[in-house]
């Protein structure tokens, strides 16, 4: 079995240094991450070099928003590209779950994670929103309408801005138990470790 990384952690940030550090601590140790910083201004790119050696920066001239994703997704070299906001982190165990998901349903390009709140461990309102907005089911679970980015793993040839010919039927998965948690600041030190068993939804 391989040993080399299948999912890149991306992660687009603008002067959040203490939050993306916190979240940063928290990523599983054998996933490559990129770092998108969109023109911060208080030493964002130096911290992460000093506090995160292993951590690729990518530093832009220009706030380009979340467009900063996408260059990100240019620098991973894995097979699949999860991505992150700077006050959040993947629960560890979730990324290789996305990864296997993915390498056994090559139709998918998304797997979407359940998003829950570091301070009391419940559910986002987000993840519900997109769990009610079912468009059908398949082996690989629910066909959803739309999800949000920072709790996606994608499938990096079937990005868009790849210019690749995946041609497979692009489906976006929510998948229960891969999951992914937010931080709230004031809370940081409150973490949760989610149930890591599939559940209904």
């Amino acid at each position: 079995m391989s040993t080399e990384p299948r999912v890149t952690v991306v992660i687009a940030t603008r002067d959040r240094r203490g939050s993306l550090l916190r979240s940063l601590a928290h990523l599983d140790g054998g996933a490559p991450v990129v770092v998108v910083d969109n023109a911060s201004a208080d030493g964002t790119a130096d911290a992460v070099r000093a506090a995160h050696p292993a951590v690729e920066v990518v530093e832009l001239p220009a706030n380009t928003g979340a467009v900063a994703r996408t260059d990100g997704v240019h620098r991973a070299r894995t097979r699949y590209v999860a991505f992150a906001d700077d006050d959040s982190w993947w629960e560890p165990g979730a990324l290789g779950r996305a990864a296997d998901l993915l390498d056994a349903h090559p139709d998918v390009a998304v797997v979407v994670g359940r998003v829950r709140m570091a301070a009391d461990g419940s559910e986002d309102a987000v993840t519900r929103k997109h769990r009610a907005e079912v468009l059908g089911r398949s082996p690989a679970g629910p066909d959803v309408l739309s999800f949000p980015a920072f709790a996606a793993v994608v499938r990096r040839d079937a990005h868009p801005s790849m210019n690749t010919t995946w041609s497979a039927t692009s489906r976006a998965k929510a998948i229960s138990w891969v999951t992914t948690i937010i931080v709230i600041p004031s809370s940081a030190s409150s973490v949760i470790t989610a149930s890591t068993s599939p559940t209904s939804s």
